[in-house]
């Protein structure tokens, strides 16, 4: 090519500019890609599509038979023990990418009457007009249900004091009774605590620092938090109006160097709770049990579990309380949980005799001393004889559909023994893949695909996302 040619061109243009000409410059735009619908899958594609287990990061299970379950940006609902699930997500606005975790909070008050908070995308110009705010605010609203996720009502914006700072370990929600509730934010700064008495419908901060990761109320007046950099415990006993942190002194039996891991406490009325405190030192670790009659006002050294391995843990070893049972899991990799219980008063060292690196955590919820749930690696699992067999009730889908098939094996064992899975995997690469499947080893992952020049719509994207057999 002639260059000389292109450089006297732009010359002459610039020249007429800047002389003010009346020189006019014809642009002919070139046209779009004409864009056709895509034929809904025949019953042939949709059987080849994977069945894949969706990836969940929060659960609880209200009694032994209903519980939900959320991915981040799908909420779920059970009523058989987690055999069939039901989407029972709130219509929220649609975000920039449509598999961005928007659920920052879910919390039932029992099977019918729950909460959830959710977020917008700055980059969402459909959110930034309904809420009236400036393109880089990232707001967080609350929706509720009074008829188990058949319906749901936003009922109000939470109204941050930096709503140009991204949540930054998102946002947990508790409530009381129907009335009295708060939230809590962390943004990139600072965090915040508001509290409200009339369902949600207004709120105002309190003087509490912003720091749960999560959040349970045995009355209106009572809160307690967990969360800051190290997992300490904070408490009010006025509504969220002052919050102070919690400590208690350690057993004899832990070393004076391990440091302390608070969980979130466990009550079973306004006064009779328990709290769960891990230990971790470089010769050991431990964990113990304290609990209160009397609200929180004092604690009691219950139980003590000891000789566990030198930090295995970071955040506290997952425990729960099923009847008058204290339960802990201990799982290595791949494996099913094994459960250990104590009595009231009970001090025993541990069995466990896994090591650090391949130890497991596997949250746990109990409806009552047979029946619970436990989250290993994103897998939710369903024991019904305390723990003595399990059974996984990961929600599943086909596409974008929930179904009751069998969750397909991605790789089979020959591929895993000979390294054939992909070493990192993105967080929508994860959503397709089973947790099980997940190891850090080198390989290709081949699937059907496509590749497109022309970048379409957010709508048009969301239809390919529900109906298209490629992954």
């Amino acid at each position: 090519m002639d260059y000389r040619h292109v450089f006297s061109a732009i010359t002459a243009f610039a020249a007429a500019l800047t002389a003010n000409t009346a020189a006019q410059v014809i642009v002919h735009p070139r046209p779009a890609p004409r864009i056709t619908a895509s034929p809904a899958p025949t019953p042939d594609q949709i059987a080849k599509i994977p069945v894949k287990g969706l990836l969940i990061r929060d659960f609880k299970l209200l009694n032994s038979t209903t519980g939900w379950a959320s991915t981040g940006n799908r909420l779920l609902l059970t009523k058989d023990g987690g055999a069939h699930w039901k989407d029972i997500s709130p219509a929220t606005p649609n975000l920039s990418d449509p598999r961005e975790e928007k659920f920052s909070g879910v919390f039932f008050l029992d099977t019918n009457t729950g909460w959830v908070l959710y977020s917008t995308d700055p980059n969402d110009s459909f959110a930034n007009q309904a809420a009236g705010q400036r393109p880089d605010a990232y707001d967080v609203y609350l929706a509720s249900t009074t008829d188990g996720g058949a319906t749901w009502t936003t009922v109000s914006r939470i109204p941050s004091p930096r709503p140009w700072q991204e949540l930054m370990g998102g946002a947990s929600v508790v409530f009381a009774d129907k009335l009295h509730g708060w939230v809590d934010l962390a943004t990139l700064r600072a965090g915040a605590l508001y509290a409200t008495s009339d369902g949600g419908k207004t709120w105002h901060q309190t003087h509490g620092p912003g720091v749960g990761v999560d959040m349970i109320a045995p009355s209106r007046n009572d809160l307690w938090l967990v969360g800051g950099d190290d997992y300490e415990l904070f408490v009010s006993h006025d509504g969220g109006n002052t919050v102070q942190k919690v400590s208690f002194p350690a057993p004899a039996e832990v070393p004076h160097s391990a440091v302390s891991t608070y969980s979130l406490p466990i009550f079973e009325d306004s006064f009779h709770g328990f709290v769960t405190v891990t230990y971790i030192s470089s010769e050991s670790s431990a964990v113990a049990l304290f609990a209160t009659e009397n609200g929180g006002r004092s604690w009691q050294e219950d139980r003590l579990m000891t000789d566990l391995p030198a930090g295995s843990v970071g955040s506290g070893i997952p425990s729960t309380i099923a009847d008058s049972n204290w339960v802990l899991s201990f799982t290595s990799a791949g494996k099913t949980p094994t459960l250990m219980k104590l009595g009231t008063g009970e001090k025993q060292n541990s069995s466990y005799k896994g090591t650090n690196s391949d130890f497991r955590q596997c949250a746990l919820s109990f409806a009552d001393a047979e029946v619970g749930w436990a989250l290993c690696s994103r897998a939710l699992l369903l024991t019904t004889d305390g723990g003595s067999s399990w059974t996984e009730v990961t929600p599943r889908v086909r596409g974008n559909e929930l179904t009751t098939d069998p969750i397909a094996q991605a790789y089979s064992s020959e591929n895993l023994a000979n390294n054939k899975v992909m070493t990192t995997l993105s967080k929508v690469q994860r959503s397709v893949v089973h947790p099980d499947v997940i190891v850090d080893q080198d390989g290709v992952d081949e699937h059907l695909g496509f590749d497109k020049s022309y970048v379409l719509s957010v709508s048009a994207m969301q239809t390919w996302w529900n109906s298209s057999p490629y992954l």
